[in-house]
């Protein structure tokens, strides 16, 4: 009796603690979680800053081992303040057309490339090349049939577990026009100005 009155006296407390946390989350907004998470309305998805991707499952990847060192409070805080979003499904995520501004978040690839024959789009040169010998004969010894681009992708590529593997179907990498530095247009500006 001693034992089931003790259970439920923990039971009780770990409920309430619950709840309590659950109730100061619920007041902290989007904006609170920001370090951890930002939202694109245009796209609707949400990107964990941190692997610079977008997120289906929010539970679930911050479960995950990457995150182990979070606090399980951060955690509810993140679930709570996201829960309200309506997250586009990967499969229905319209890739940006190729003059599109990089998207706040996703990790950005400098040094990608673009196929000049049939406009396919990788984050790596090697890959590139693989493409270019399987799909349009190429040889090392030719030109280069691609031009640099800076891309950027949704979703991962890297096989991390099975999560990551149907996510992996959905990497597809988009152009993307980086905005001008800042020096350089201060040069195009003098320039202009005569």
């Amino acid at each position: 009796m001693k034992f089931f009155s003790k259970l439920f006296h923990i039971t009780s407390k770990l409920y309430k603690t619950t709840h309590i946390l659950i109730h100061k989350a619920a007041i902290m907004s989007l904006k609170s979680v920001q370090n951890y998470v930002v939202y694109n309305a245009q796209h609707k998805v949400l990107v964990c800053k941190e692997h610079q991707y977008a997120i289906t499952d929010v539970s679930r990847h911050f479960r995950g081992d990457d995150h182990s060192k979070m606090s399980t409070e951060t955690r509810l805080k993140i679930r709570v303040a996201t829960q309200h979003l309506k997250l586009t499904e990967p499969d229905d995520i319209v890739i940006p057309g190729s003059n599109s501004f990089p998207i706040e978040g996703l990790k950005l690839v400098e040094d990608g490339a673009k196929c000049n024959k049939c406009g396919y789009i990788t984050g790596t040169l090697d890959t590139m090349k693989y493409h270019c010998r399987q799909e349009h004969a190429w040889k090392a010894k030719d030109e280069p049939m691609w031009t640099n681009q800076a891309v950027q992708t949704f979703y991962p590529g890297t096989i991390y577990c099975i999560y990551v593997l149907i996510l992996a179907k959905y990497r597809k990498f988009f152009a993307v026009t980086l905005p001008m530095s800042i020096e350089n247009q201060t040069i195009m500006d003098q320039m202009i100005e005569g």
